[in-house]
């Protein structure tokens, strides 16, 4: 009411956090495994625990909701500690509920649940026998593709003996039950060929022991690679003299796939029967039978490469084949014999006739000379080396020929060489006969003449 007093007092005041909260675990529940041989004093796990808010320093207490007659106490460290004995074929799990409470907010507590497995004593360790294996895998395999089963063995019984299998590796997995190994990603043998790879299997007694199993992969070939040429066009000049056999170009060829997929045949395309060409088992590709230029100078040859492969792949390489001139042709005349006619009055330098030939080969080979040779020695025409043309060089007179030549018909011989190494030639007849133009005028032998006659003779008597 009203009522006061000044006699002094001693007021106590407590101050309080309106926001006090119980201790926090760690996590919000606990595992933990425990043999059933462990003795008294085994420490089977740890929980722990902080303060709230502002007395987060200070030190929760912990204790056990349920002790479980006693088979478990908490001590004030978190450490839950084994007080009995256990017998895994009576229980084998167990569940305590650990508290842990705070004296200064107010004595708020907070618990979590711990569970408590009863192991066996795990005596063995799993055993991969062998312990390193190689096995092998195409290489166009599907992904799931089963490439091996892992199979490691316990001795131990119950959990102790049950194996979890795992893997870490590119391209691979493993069923954690079965340890069936698997393909996760495609294969190129060409990129990788061979995986190491390592499997663990783990058993699950306590503590867990494990065995390694060393596997290694093998990627096997598959023929998905073509032959290749380095060059898919060739062009080579031959010359049509060659002896046969006579290699003409290497061929070579790579193939990335291995073993029998990557042996290569070569062959060429076409109607081989007909073909001067074949190609060796070695790659060379040859002459076999004699070339002729003049019959024909250019050949277009198609070279496959094929491995040996199922299905098996190819490719293909163009090559032209240029047949050089050999010097293999003599020149001809166009006529084995020349005839011309020559008028004594010709002047000199004018072209009589020409003495013409060919030549089936080409280029210097066909360049033709001519020559001409008089037998009697009298040179009365010439012959243009590089023409031909037949030339007269002295003036004849057909009235005086036959005392000046012995005849009024000149014969000579023609002969034509070609350019090649060595030159080949040939000889022709060349008759040129003289003839009478009308350049004399008629004349008596003798301007004076004494004739007699018979008076009375008829008229026209001789």
């Amino acid at each position: 009411g009203n009522l006061t007093s000044r006699v002094p007092a001693r007021v106590d005041i407590t101050i309080t956090n309106e926001y006090d909260s119980p201790p926090k675990f760690s996590q919000p529940s606990y595992s933990f495994f425990v043999v059933e041989t462990d003795p008294v004093g085994t420490v089977v796990g740890t929980v722990s625990a902080s303060g709230a808010d502002a007395v987060q320093h200070v030190q929760p207490i912990f204790s056990l909701v349920n002790d479980l007659g006693g088979l478990f106490n908490v001590t004030q460290s978190g450490n839950i500690v084994l007080l009995g004995s256990l017998d895994r074929q009576k229980q084998s799990d167990y569940t305590v509920v650990v508290e842990a409470r705070d004296e200064t907010a107010g004595g708020l507590a907070s618990v979590v649940p711990v569970s408590i497995s009863v192991t066996d004593i795990n005596r063995h360790g799993p055993i991969f026998s062998p312990s390193t294996l190689f096995v092998g895998v195409l290489e166009n395999a599907t992904l799931g593709t089963a490439v091996f089963t892992a199979s490691a063995t316990d001795s131990d019984d119950g959990t102790s003996g049950h194996l979890s299998y795992s893997l870490t590796a590119e391209k691979f997995t493993v069923n954690a039950s079965s340890g069936q190994v698997t393909l996760s990603s495609p294969l190129d043998r060409e990129s990788v060929d061979t995986f190491l790879l390592v499997v663990s299997a783990t058993d699950k007694g306590y503590p867990p022991k494990t065995a390694l199993l060393n596997l290694t992969v093998n990627i096997e070939d598959v023929n998905d690679n073509h032959p290749n040429f380095p060059q898919t066009e060739y062009t080579v000049s031959v010359s049509e003299s060659v002896v046969t056999p006579h290699p003409l170009l290497s061929l070579s060829t790579t193939d990335r796939d291995v073993g029998q997929n990557a042996v290569v045949d070569l062959y060429l395309r076409g109607n081989v029967q007909s073909s001067p060409f074949g190609v060796l088992a070695d790659g060379h590709l040859t002459v076999q039978r004699s070339l002729d230029r003049e019959t024909r100078s250019v050949y277009n040859l198609t070279v496959v490469a094929q491995d040996r492969g199922s299905p098996p792949l190819s490719s293909t390489a163009n090559i032209v084949v240029y047949v050089a001139d050999a010097n293999d042709n003599s020149p001809t005349f166009f006529n084995s014999t020349f005839g011309f006619y020559l008028k004594e009055n010709t002047a000199v330098g004018s072209v009589i006739g020409a003495i013409t030939g060919h030549d089936a080969d080409v280029g210097s080979n066909a360049r033709l000379t001519y020559n001409l040779f008089n037998p009697s020695g009298v040179n009365v025409f010439s012959v243009a080396s590089k023409t031909g043309d037949l030339v007269l060089d002295t003036p004849v007179d057909f009235e005086t020929t036959i005392a000046t030549f012995g005849s009024r018909v000149l014969n000579a011989t023609a002969v034509v060489h070609d350019g090649g190494s060595p030159s080949r030639s040939a000889t022709a007849f060349v008759v040129v006969r003289i003839l009478d133009v009308n350049d004399n005028s008629p004349r008596f032998v003798s301007s004076v003449r004494d004739a007699y006659v018979k008076e009375n003779l008829p008229s026209r008597t001789l």
